[in-house]
Formats: structure tokens, sequence, C-alpha cells
């Protein structure tokens, strides 16, 4: 064929598709192309033309060929180049725009070129036609065969030589072209989709009433509704479910034409739920150092999600978590050998909002030390002070082990023992020594299992807090009363005030004699009178230490003095009385230590009572001034 009679034939045929489809579903979408019909490995590519009334770029599909470089013109413009298949048979182009959920779609006519294979007589020229364009003359070979080469609108599947169809073997093509509102829709929820399906008959115009049957690999899809002119939509509804492509396919009913497919992206939605799960829930120190974690991140469907955790642990080093799989991460918890004393490490991951918390439980090693910690190693061997000791049973690292069993404790001297429970160490031990006279040292020893050790302590001679004294001096008073002042002291220094309160007692004896002269008749006669006092006092008594031997010590006291008086006269009997009498008394003493006890020189007032006696009458306040030994007997 020449090229005027090609040209001649390609301007039949594009007469004859002047009417290429055109389909505005929704009136603010509206795509053309220029040219409206393109002749394949002739037309190189056609211009879309686009509007959909905003500045958001559309999605432009096309069911063969392909569709690129869509440009904004302003005012809800849009341009795009269409490209046709490498495949030179006829076939229409399906070019969908889809804005949200409005759409509109044109259909291309592809004219494909071909060849028509006739027969006739060899030598012959051939001349085939397809509507009213002819093509050739080719002069048949010598078998008789002519290829005449063709220019076939879509929908034409014979040609004709002298009234002979001639099938030009054109596959079936695309006639129907489905279009997803949404590209993805995450699975972890239920969705909607919205599906179009565009159908056009064979020569490229839409198909009003098509069957289309559209189905779908998940989910389901509602009864179809034709809402224009071979434009068809349906609700595609699908439930949560697994991660992937959902795909949905149309295709026309009774028709071997391919299908048309489209396919919407499942991704996983957001993190909804967070496991972490280590290797092992105890540690051993020295012996567990590295525990594996695995965190998996989930949504609410149970899909893997992407997202990075983070990890951390209130005892020990969390490694940066590395991917592991779809949703999955590993990190490593590095135990140091010395535990905390809480014996846990609490692990939590987090992601977004979510965490997970784990709790690790941290054990000791194997016990391989043995010490005691006394709380004092000074103890005053009064049998009541007594000393704790905490045992103290230690791995390799220097954790506490608490031993299952009490301990064996034994001491040199004959201490009162007894185990008891530790909060921190498992066992301790109450340590009581026996009171002694003399400063000694006794050594304890505890043995747990193959582990033994031992404590030293020093005791201490208790503080003697009962004093005997006796005291010998000088009492006097106003009327003439000079006497041997006798006496004897107890005490008892309580623990209050650190010792400086105590208690006593006091007993002694004094005795006054007296002579006087008295007229008896016309002569003088003398009187002589003796009274004996013996004050029996409690008292309240207060001491300081000046030095370490040295002490003064004050007494406030009360309590009966007896008092026995007798009088006699010359040549008359004598008259004796007695009784009790209230008596008080104030003292103040100084001493200084000599030996086992301390001598020491008190002063003392004292006030004894009237006993109202014939023989003897008044109150008498004495002062004496003795001296002492005080003597710590127990």
């Amino acid at each position: 064929m020449t090229p005027r009679r090609q040209l001649a034939a390609r301007a039949l045929v594009l007469v004859a598709l002047a009417g290429a489809a055109r389909a505005d579903v929704n009136a603010s979408v509206v795509v053309s192309a220029e040219p409206a019909a393109l002749v394949v490995e002739t037309d190189l590519r056609a211009t879309l033309n686009i509007e959909v009334g905003t500045e958001v770029t559309p999605s432009v599909t096309a069911s063969v060929g392909r569709v690129e470089n869509v440009r904004a013109l302003g005012g809800g413009r849009f341009t795009a180049d269409y490209l046709p298949p490498r495949e030179a048979y006829p076939q229409v182009a399906i070019v969908a725009v889809l804005s949200g959920e409005r759409c509109g779609w044109t259909s291309i006519p592809l004219v494909g070129q071909g060849v028509a294979i006739a027969r006739s007589v060899p030598g012959s020229p051939i001349l085939v036609t397809i509507g009213e364009a002819s093509f050739g003359p080719v002069v048949a070979d010598a078998r008789g065969e002519a290829r005449v080469p063709v220019v076939v609108r879509p929908g034409v599947r014979f040609a004709y030589h002298r009234g002979k169809a001639l099938d030009l073997k054109i596959p079936p093509t695309p006639r129907v072209h489905l279009l997803a509102a949404r590209t993805a829709a995450p699975a972890d929820a239920a969705q909607e989709v919205a599906l179009f399906a565009f159908a056009v008959t064979p020569g490229g115009m839409p198909q009003p009433g098509a069957r289309v049957k559209v189905s779908v690999t998940e989910g389901i899809v509602e009864p179809l509704a034709e809402i224009a002119p071979g434009t068809f939509a349906v609700r595609w509804r699908l439930a949560p479910g697994r991660a992937g492509d959902a795909i949905a396919t149309a295709r026309l009913a009774d028709d071997p034409a391919p299908a048309s497919t489209a396919a919407v992206a499942r991704p996983p939605g957001t993190p909804a739920r967070l496991a972490l799960e280590p290797s092992r829930t105890r540690v051993t120190a020295g012996e567990d150092a590295l525990v594996a974690l695995r965190i998996e991140v989930t949504d609410a469907a149970g899909n893997a999600v992407e997202a990075e955790p983070r990890v951390e642990a209130t005892f020990g080093t969390v490694s940066v978590p590395v991917p592991a799989g779809p949703g999955r991460w590993d990190a490593k918890l590095s135990v140091p050998g010395a535990l905390e004393p809480s014996r846990r490490s609490e692990v939590v991951a987090r992601v977004g909002p979510l965490e997970h918390r784990v709790i690790l439980e941290l054990a000791p090693g194997l016990p391989e030390h043995l010490s005691l910690e006394p709380e004092a190693t000074t103890v005053v061997a009064d049998g009541r002070t007594q000393s704790r000791i905490r045992v103290r049973v230690s791995d390799r690292f220097g954790n506490d082990v608490s031993p299952a069993d009490a301990p064996e404790v034994q001491a040199t001297r004959g201490a009162q023992v007894a185990t008891e429970g530790d909060a921190r160490a498992g066992w301790a031990v109450r340590y009581r020594p026996g009171r002694t006279r003399e400063a000694a040292t006794e050594v304890l020893s505890v043995r747990t299992g193959a582990l033994a050790a031992s404590a030293r302590f020093e005791l201490l001679v208790p503080e003697r807090r009962v004093t005997v004294a006796p005291t010998l001096g000088v009492a006097a008073a106003a009327g003439g009363l000079r006497s041997v002042y006798v006496g004897a002291q107890v005490g008892y220094w309580t623990t209050r005030f650190a010792g400086r309160l105590g208690l006593g007692g006091d007993i002694a004896t004094f005795v006054q004699d007296r002579t006087d002269s008295a007229p008896v008749g016309a002569r003088a006669s003398e009187v002589h009178g003796r009274s004996r006092y013996v004050p029996v006092l409690a008292s309240l008594r207060w001491r300081e230490r000046l030095a370490p031997d040295q002490a003064a010590w004050a007494s406030l006291g009360a309590g009966l003095a007896y008092v026995s008086a007798a009088v006699s006269a010359a040549g008359t009997p004598m008259q004796e009385q007695a009784g009790l009498v209230p008596a008080l008394q104030a003292s103040a003493a100084w001493g200084r230590r000599l030996g086992p006890g301390m001598p020491f020189c008190e002063v003392r007032l004292s006030w004894h009572a009237d006993p109202h006696f014939d023989v003897l009458r008044g109150s008498l306040a004495v002062f004496t001034f003795a001296l002492g030994y005080v003597h710590d007997a127990f």
C-alpha cells in the first residue's frame, strides 16, 4: 500500500470513530482525549484534558497502556499524557479519573495495524476491504497467497476478499475497567470502599446494561448499580482481618475478554497491642548474664505493626532493639553480677501510649563467703545487755544469700544465744553474755553448711549499782549538842538520766547528854538527862561525775527517827520515855575512788520533830560532818 492509500484508509477509520465515548459520571469530573483515537505504532500519545473542580491532584488510570505526567493547569484543571500499549492489535483504552469518590471516564479507540492473508490465483492482484476501506492490491505469490497490510478499528475481527471473510486473529481485549475509590484500607478495622466499573462495546462506546460481575478475595460486595450508561458502582465492605492486598475483579459475563482488577492495600493499623516476652523470668548472678527480650507490636486485628519500641529496665542495661521480622524486635538485658537489694528488675517496653511490663527475679549465686556483722563488739556483761549479729552469707559477687536452715552458734563462755530471721541477710544471732565481775573476752563461732566464721567480743565489767557505805563523824546542834555520829548508808543507782538518779536509805545514831542544876527546897540538886536519836531515812540522790575517779552527789530524804529520853535527879527515880518522830535530811558529799570503792566526806543537815515527851521537849536540828567509804556491792 502506498503512503497515500494508507493515509486515506486511516482517515476513513478516524472519521468512523468521530463519536468516541466520553462518560462524565459526576458533572464536576470531565475528561477528554486529543486526539480522540490513536493508531498504534504511529501515534505516540494522546493528551488528556481533565476538570475536577478542586486543586487536589486526581487519580488517573487506564485499562490498557499507561497514564503519566499528570500536571495542574490551575482552576481545578489538569492535563496528562496517555501512552498506548506496545501491542499492535486494535482495542479500546478506558481512561478513568477519580477525585475523592467522584469519577469520570472516556474511551480511546486504539486502531491496530495488521496483516490480512488472502488466497487467489498465483500472480493475481488481491484487494481486501474492511468496511468502506480497501487495502491492496498485493500480488499473490507462487502459492496464490497474499499478505495484505491493513488498518483495523476496535471491534473489527474480519477483513473481506471477494465476499469471503478473512479472520484477522485479533485476541480478546479488555472491555471493562474497575476502579477503587481508595488505594488503602487499614486492616485493623472494618472498612468500606467504593468500586466503579466502566464497560464499553467492542467499538468503544459505553455499554448500557452490561452484565458486569464483581468478585472479591475478601469481604462482601453489594449488588451492582448502574449510575450512568456503562458506569456501575458498588460498595465493598471489608471486615478487620489479615494485612495484605484485597483484590476486586470485574468481568463481563459470558465474555472471554480479560477481566479488570483493582487492588486495595490493607496495611496494618495503629499499634493496639504490645507484648514483651523475656527468655526467662529468673536470673542467677554470674550464670545468666544476658536475657533475650522479644517484643511484638500488633494492631487490633493482630497484624504486625512496624513500630520500633523503647525498652528500659530498672536494673541492668537493655540493648537497642533490632528488627527480627514483621512487627517483631529483639533486645538483650545485661544483668551485672552485683544485684540490687530489691532483687528484682522491672523491664518495660513502650510504643506510643502502649506499654508492657515484666518482672524478672534476681537470684544470688552459690554461697561462698560467711561473715559476721555485730552491732557492737564491746558488751557490758551484766546479764541483760545484748548484741545483735547479722550472719551474712554471700556469693562471689557479694550478694546476700539466705540459708534455708538456721546457723549453728557456739560461745566459749556459755553466753545466751538465739537465732532469728533477718530481712536483709536471712539470719541474725542475739548474743547475751552472762554477768561477770572481771573483764574478759568471748568468741562466738557460727557455722552454716560448709562455711564458718567467728566474732570476738570484749566483755566489760558492769557498773555496780548497789552501794553500801559506813559513816563516822560528828554531830552538833544548838544547845550544846556534841556527839559522835555513826551511820550506814545503802544506795541504788538507776539507769535514768545516764545513771545520775539514785535511791538511798540511811540509818544513824547519835546521843545527847546534858546535866543541869535545879533548886530542890532550900538546896540545889543536879538533874541529868540523856536522849538518843536513831533516824531511819529514805532519800533521792543525784550524782555527777567530776572526773573518771571523782564524783559528787547530793540527797534529800525523809523518814522517822526513834527517840528515847531518860532524866534522873539525886534521890529520885529515873524517868524514861521513847517514841517515833518525823525526820528530814539534806546532804552533800564528795568522793574519790580508791581501790574497789570510794572514800568520801559528807555534810548533812537533819531535822527531828518535837517528841512531846514529859522529859524532852522541842524539835532538834542537827548538823553532821562524816567520813565514809562507799563500797560497790553489786
